[in-house]
């Protein structure tokens, strides 16, 4: 099974529709951050272009993950600069803090 750690940064007023869509899908673990950054503009180190957006991660099987960027796509695309990104990253393995054992998703739902 190869994981992979499918991570989402997206405008913060979309975030209850992404988790509403990753719920439908049957994600059943993500983590949510609040973060800063800078996206397509012509002086991208100017602090005034400094933007607050959320990045999601969702740790999945591979298998799965074409489907969930699908998702998360569908649900924050408005065809608007701003919109964010969605990338998909390896991941050699996980471990559980509580349990120290290696972490294997459970399958989603149908």
């Amino acid at each position: 099974m190869e994981l992979v750690l499918v991570v989402a940064i997206i405008r913060g007023p979309a975030l209850e529709r992404v988790e509403r869509a990753l719920h439908g899908m049957g994600v059943r673990g993500i983590t949510v951050s609040r973060v800063q950054g800078y996206g397509e503009h012509p002086n991208f180190f100017a602090p005034e272009h400094k933007v607050e957006q959320v990045k999601v991660e969702v740790l999945v099987e591979r298998v799965h993950a074409d489907t969930i960027v699908q998702g998360v796509l569908d649900t924050i695309h408005t065809g608007m600069p701003g919109d964010g990104l969605v990338a998909i990253l390896p991941v050699e393995k996980a471990y559980s803090g509580r349990t120290r054992a290696e972490i294997v998703p459970t399958p989603r739902r149908a």
